[in-house]
């Protein structure tokens, strides 16, 4: 009996040698299974050595039945061990070759991701950085490793922000989303955003962090740079001379309003911005405005109010022309009214001011033109004066001698004719000027010839003793200078006559002529009736007549001044005129030193 149960046992642990040596070859184990089967091995040499030395000497050595069966016992478990701790480690092993399959893939992962991983041990030391962090920030992920969070991160963040991290760092708190920058090897700056979780382990230690980052570089930017363009637009809108404002499209209450506005309507924005028309205007004018804004935001284009009448709370009425148009979503719907109006209270009452000037205008050209309906007077005046005397002349009235008397109805002829031949110069100059059409013909000429001239033409009454008397004061006795002689000539003469005109037989007419290093100056001073403080700012106007002369009780027409200032004006010189009333007047004709010509 123990021979059997020796031989029994000794075929178990064979068998479980064999087990043990096919281990060898399916495990990542094949030395430490190589000395558990050659152990295995010599076991079962060693009983069948006891097996065979039984059968050999049967009755000299006979195996203990007790000490075999507890043997037996111990095969038995020995192979039923590597029977079952085979699979086991076959297990082990698929899992472990899977889980580093896992690891390969996940780092592979890691590494194709646009975002990096991070992770940090029990103390908060960095442990690992995959590759993407280097070529993010350009430093390399050995250098972090074993450095402390303090040390990773750059200083410049917000205080208030870094002290909250790092109490979420000392708490095991899971954080997400947490921005910094960080300095480049190169000068430049990447922004990053980084999210972690804390790790425990079975017993609930704290192991560390594991967290991913991401490159926000582009991200923060785009904000920038929409914030850039979102000042650069509120400068626009707030330096706008017009009122811009924003209303929301769903209950049309202002979002916005530009300091133009709040200038317009003499209220602060904060009080605007939240109403609606019926809460800041006239219910009348509140339900104009909302109108129009439904309208609007109707239309598929802008809508241009030319006038609208709008009440201020501090400024009163006021006057606007508004373009309002629809701000749409993506979808096509209209989310704001957006409206630009500019203030035309104050051009409208200059169009006003304008139309009535206008008609002003047209009451005076009527006036004008009963004056010269008028004028027919004094133009049939010279002619009656010609056309009379000259048939006494022809009808030889008072006889056939050649008498003084018909020398003076020639005489009146003359003066008539002469009279008529000036006004109607004078209106046909008028009309040139009046028409822009009045141009000068320039050459070189002497300046005291001209004055003797116009002196001349003028003289005549003076010597016949009908006239005042007239004086000159010349300082050169020749003076070339560059204009139009004729139009100078014109000047000069209207002054000239205008103060014969206007002085008694006892007065005096004087001319005066100086050269200086500026210019020229002619003046032409009178004893006369001067001019009235009424009259004198508008003597220049066209048909403007003064106090009639106590000696001949003429006036004129009022175009002899217009016309000599405009001439003067044409040479580049000006014309200025001094004067009292009762104490004669004093004309000053200066042209420029550009007009004189070198001797």
């Amino acid at each position: 009996m123990a021979t059997m149960v020796l031989a029994f046992s000794a075929i178990v642990q064979t068998l479980a040698a064999f087990a043990a040596m096919r281990l060898v070859f399916v495990t990542r184990f094949p030395l430490a299974w190589g000395l558990i089967a050659a152990a295995l091995i010599l076991m079962g040499v060693r009983r069948a050595i006891t097996l065979y030395r039984g059968l050999m000497q049967e009755g000299v050595f006979a195996p203990d039945l007790a000490a075999e069966l507890v043997a037996l016992a111990i095969s038995a478990l020995m192979l039923c061990g590597v029977l079952w701790i085979g699979p086991l480690l076959r297990g082990f092993d698929r899992t472990n070759r899977a889980l580093q399959s896992r690891q390969a893939e996940l780092q592979a992962y890691a590494e194709a991701s646009s975002d990096y991983f991070w992770a940090t041990d029990e103390k908060h030391r960095a442990s690992y950085f995959s590759e993407e962090f280097e070529r993010i920030t350009g430093i390399p992920t050995e250098r972090l490793i074993g450095m402390d969070r303090v040390d990773i991160t750059p200083t410049n963040v917000d205080r208030d922000r870094w002290r909250a991290h790092l109490e979420d760092f000392e708490k095991h708190r899971p954080f997400r989303d947490f921005v910094f920058q960080h300095a480049r090897p190169d000068g430049s700056t990447v922004s990053l955003s980084i999210s972690g979780v804390p790790v425990f382990d079975d017993r609930g230690d704290f192991l560390g962090y594991r967290g991913v980052g991401r490159d926000i570089t582009p991200l923060v930017e785009a904000q920038n740079e929409r914030r850039e363009q979102a000042q650069f637009l509120d400068s626009i809108v707030e330096n706008i001379p017009a009122m811009v404002f924003v209303k929301d499209a769903t209950d049309l209450r202002f979002t916005l309003l530009n300091r133009a506005g709040e200038e317009m309507l003499g209220v602060r924005r904060e009080d605007y911005i939240g109403q609606s028309d019926h809460d800041v205007f006239p219910r009348e004018e509140a339900d104009h405005f909302t109108r129009i804004d439904r309208e609007t935001l109707a239309r598929a284009d802008s809508l241009d109010i030319q006038e609208e009448r709008m009440t201020s709370p501090t400024r009163g009425e006021r006057f606007l022309r508004t373009k309002k148009i629809a701000i749409r979503d993506g979808g096509g719907m209209p989310r704001y009214l957006l409206g630009i109006s500019e203030d035309i209270t104050e051009r409208k009452a200059g169009e006003e001011m304008l139309a009535r000037s206008l008609e002003e205008a047209n009451r005076a050209n009527r006036a004008k033109s009963d004056f010269l309906a008028k004028m027919s007077h004094e133009l049939r005046t010279p002619l009656n004066a010609i056309i009379g005397y000259s048939e006494m002349i022809a009808e030889e009235m008072a006889g056939p001698d050649v008498s003084p008397q018909y020398k003076r109805y020639a005489g009146h002829v003359r003066e008539s004719g002469r009279s008529l031949l000036a006004l109607v110069n004078d209106l046909l100059d008028l009309s040139r000027i009046e028409a822009a059409q009045l141009d000068l013909l320039e050459e070189e000429f002497d300046y005291v010839k001209l004055l003797e001239g116009c002196l001349v033409e003028s003289g005549s009454q003076s010597e016949r003793g009908q006239g005042p008397t007239l004086a000159r004061d010349f300082d050169r006795r020749a003076l070339m200078m560059r204009g139009d002689p004729l139009r100078l000539r014109q000047a000069v003469g209207n002054l000239v006559s205008n103060a014969v005109k206007f002085t008694d037989d006892s007065g005096t007419v004087t001319v005066r002529l100086r050269a200086a290093a500026d210019g020229v100056t002619v003046q032409v001073h009178d004893t006369g009736v001067g001019i009235s403080p009424g009259d004198l700012p508008h003597v220049f106007e066209p048909f403007h007549k003064g106090n009639p002369n106590t000696r001949t009780n003429r006036q004129g027409v009022g175009l002899g001044l217009n016309i000599a200032r405009y001439l003067v004006v044409l040479h580049q010189g000006r014309l200025e005129i001094e004067s009292r009333s009762g104490e004669g007047t004093l004309v000053t004709l200066w042209l420029p030193v550009e007009r004189m010509v070198e001797e």
